[in-house]
């Protein structure tokens, strides 16, 4: 018969025997057990202790210990007086302890933190009477200590139970109470892979050889990037056990429910509406994304594991409507956290709650406000920035420069758009007239024209009606040259044609034209 058959067949009349008393105790009596304080390193007091707590109630869960309460320890401790110098973490001073609270069996906890978010549990269960140690419970966990109460302590409280009842069982049998072992080899192909027996990642990688793992169902899980593999196995006493496990790709799933139905996204690849349920998805980190017309949409990093089918079963936020309008039109909206401008558009579908609201525009004071978005509801609000600076018109009938303030503008019209708010002066001129300077007061936003009437200066009067008399004068002389002149021809075209009266006629008109020419000359 071989050394499993043997076992089973001890624990079969063990059982057997364990049943077979008195109905009145037709079940074996529960181990008193009292539960240490959690020695805490990395850990705060305060935590330590409500973990401790935990794993009371949870040993108490299981049915197979009685489990003595904290309030009756203490209670127990300080009517015997017992007094120890830090803390007793020890298995003599547990032992101690136990003795004084007579309890068949204690339960010393230590957790430890081991940098950013690992941690590690050891449990011994210590019998009161021999001082020796029964068995262990080691878990090791990752993720925030709020996990450790719905996590770890369970199973920790779980495993110990069962050990308990394989100590209970040898007990009845007269075997010794100490636990057996065996040792483990575990291979896979590739080599490389990350193991956990039962939970608990082992130091090292495949092929890894495993000393002194206690006998019985043992589940082993590898890991090898994004491939894995699992073997459940019995670990016999003295066993050197070989186990091949192979690696394939792992996959996991997803189910999606959500109020309202609606669109769902995987890494950016729609995938179809809801209720929906996804297979054959590659284990690790994925994008979720989640919409539906008129409601926040959720996104989120999801974690597959393989073999595990993942759940989402939520609502989604209906959304609230901003309707906004800005002036000026090309003014650059800021929405939130937001470092790119929105698009100008009048209404926007936005997560209620409270939203930053900043609009800028070059020229423009810049406008800051938070509003208020309620889910479903539209929320209207119109932005009329107010300019940093005023626009000035300078108009004149005649083509004049323009100076503000000492330095050119340009000819008339003139438009200033951005003039700063405050007092100015305004300086017209033009070659002949007399200049125009003016003191006027700019507002913000303002839109101020002015219209001059150019004044022409004396002496440039005088020197136009100099000329005017001068040309006037010339005129003059020259009709009368030319009356002359034409007069004299005449004459002597009729001398010599021999007509009295007509060469007489030429003689008066050549007279009149000197003597209109004299005259001009002489005023």
């Amino acid at each position: 018969m071989s050394m499993m058959r043997l076992w089973c067949f001890l624990c079969v009349i063990g059982f057997g025997l364990l049943y077979a008393k008195d109905p009145v105790e037709s079940s074996p009596a529960k181990a008193v057990i009292a539960v240490g304080e959690f020695e805490a390193n990395g850990v705060s007091k305060s935590d330590a202790g409500i973990l401790t707590d935990r794993l009371r109630a949870e040993l108490i869960n299981t049915g197979v210990f009685r489990v003595m309460e904290r309030s009756q320890m203490e209670a127990i401790l300080k009517e015997q007086s017992f007094q120890q110098s830090g803390a007793c973490t020890s298995s003599e001073c547990q032992v101690q302890v136990g003795q004084l609270l007579g309890v068949d069996r204690m339960v010393a906890c230590i957790i430890g933190l081991l940098g950013g978010d690992v941690f590690t549990v050891s449990t011994r269960m210590l019998d009161v009477q021999t001082g020796e140690v029964l068995f262990t419970v080691s878990q090791d966990y990752q993720g925030p200590i709020s996990g450790m109460l719905s996590k770890v302590i369970p199973e920790v409280a779980r495993k110990l139970g069962n050990q308990a009842a394989v100590v209970r069982s040898r007990e009845v049998l007269g075997l010794p109470t100490q636990t057996r072992l065996g040792d483990m080899v575990i291979e896979t192909s590739p080599p490389g892979a990350s193991v956990l027996v039962d939970g608990k990642l082992q130091h090292g990688v495949t092929p890894l050889t495993i000393r002194g793992v206690v006998v019985g169902v043992h589940n082993i899980n590898v890991r090898l990037n994004d491939q894995v593999g699992s073997s459940a196995v019995t670990l016999a006493p003295d066993d050197l056990l070989k186990v091949t496990i192979p690696l394939q790709t792992g996959l996991g799933g997803l189910k999606v429910f959500c109020q309202p139905q609606a669109m769902v996204s995987l890494d950016g690849k729609l995938l179809g509406s809801t209720p929906l349920k996804l297979d054959g998805i590659k284990m690790g980190q994925h994008q979720l994304n989640i919409s539906a017309k008129g409601f926040a949409a959720y996104e989120s990093s999801l974690l597959i594991e393989p073999g595990v089918v993942a759940v989402w079963n939520d609502s989604l936020q209906l959304q609230a409507t901003l309707d906004l309008t800005v002036e000026p039109a090309d003014a650059m909206v800021y929405l939130g956290n937001m470092d790119e401008p929105q698009p100008q558009m009048d209404k926007h579908l936005l997560p209620p709650g409270n939203l930053a609201l900043r609009v800028l525009a070059q020229g423009y004071e810049p406008f800051n406000d938070t509003l208020q978005l309620v889910a479903g509801n539209t929320t209207q609000r119109v932005v009329k920035l107010k300019p940093l600076f005023g626009q000035l018109m300078v108009e004149t009938h005649e083509r004049a420069l323009v100076k503000l303030d000492g330095n050119d503008v340009g000819p008339t019209p003139a438009r200033l758009e951005h003039v700063s708010a405050g007092v100015h002066y305004i300086q017209v001129s033009a070659e002949g007239f007399e200049p125009i300077q003016e003191k006027i007061d700019i507002q913000r936003g303002s839109y101020v024209t002015r219209s001059y009437v150019l004044i022409p200066m004396q002496a440039w009067k005088d020197s136009v009606a100099q000329s005017s008399r001068s040309k006037r004068h010339w005129a003059e002389r020259i009709c009368a040259g030319t009356a002359l002149v034409g007069g004299l021809a005449y004459a002597i075209e009729e001398n010599f044609n021999g007509d009295k009266s007509n060469r007489n006629f030429g003689g008066v008109f050549a007279l009149l034209g000197a003597v209109g020419l004299g005259l001009s000359f002489a005023f």
